[in-house]
């Protein structure tokens, strides 16, 4: 027997809202009747799971709403356990930023969601709503340019190269996911690497550009989100104490 979604309950009061006022929230994105109140009111008192991609989207609304993070597996445990489930371009970012190493922190998210069979992320990004997607021409600038050309290796910056040259779509995707995998996991084997790190910070940015291009915007988005934090590493001393 399904129980009521307390944790749902307790967010949307968080928030200041009532049913009604979700419902019209997810319609003003996902269009006009794509949402009832019946569907939320099972939600909350029979405990059904929303069908994709509707997790990720009221989590991402109940936290603009609220001004607090609210995770997906906070509110549908299930939907996160999916083989494939969608969440923000932002999600888990705010508790990287807090971790002793960031850098660390970021390379391991990588890994643990990556799918090898598939050469993908489990996870499907869709755009942070509060968050402003890079366009064009800012994919263009490396972001902490100076700090990452320091740092990175020819060959991390032959890899971002071809990642630029591949032709857009799915296979060009995979191949700059697999080279990010390949990065995070030499981060992990040498902690606090300067080259290593430089060349996530290259390859999730020349990743980013791809899917950019390709049009998964989500992906885009979670690419330049790491490469800012890559970047950005690279200036703090915190992150490298050992190479001091």
């Amino acid at each position: 027997m399904r129980r009521p979604n307390h944790t749902l309950a307790e967010q949307l009061a968080l928030a200041g809202w009532r049913p009604p006022q979700l419902v019209a929230a997810v319609n003003a994105l996902l269009g006009d009747g794509y949402l009832s109140r019946s569907t939320v009111s099972e939600w909350l008192h029979a405990g059904r799971v929303p069908r994709e991609p509707l997790p990720a989207i009221v989590a991402q609304l109940l936290s603009e709403a609220a001004g607090n993070h609210v995770p997906v597996r906070d509110l549908w445990p299930r939907a996160a356990l999916a083989p494939v489930w969608t969440v923000p371009a932002d999600d888990g970012l705010a508790d990287i930023l807090r971790a002793p190493s960031p850098t660390m922190a970021l390379a391991t998210d990588w890994i643990r969601h990556a799918d090898r069979r598939t050469g993908r992320d489990r996870r499907r990004f869709t755009p942070a709503l509060a968050a402003v997607l890079p366009t064009t021409a800012a994919c263009n600038d490396t972001p902490a340019r100076a700090a990452v050309a320091a740092h990175w290796s020819e060959a991390a910056r032959a890899a971002a190269d071809l990642i630029a040259e591949l032709t857009p779509g799915p296979e060009a995707i995979r191949f700059a996911y697999r080279q990010t995998l390949a990065y995070a996991e030499t981060l992990i084997d040498l902690p606090h690497n300067l080259g290593v790190t430089a060349a996530l910070a290259i390859t999730t940015h020349a990743a980013g550009k791809m899917a950019h291009e390709t049009g998964a915007l989500g992906l885009a988005q979670r690419y330049h989100l790491s490469s800012t934090i890559f970047s950005e590493a690279l200036t703090n001393p915190s992150e490298h104490p050992r190479t001091q």
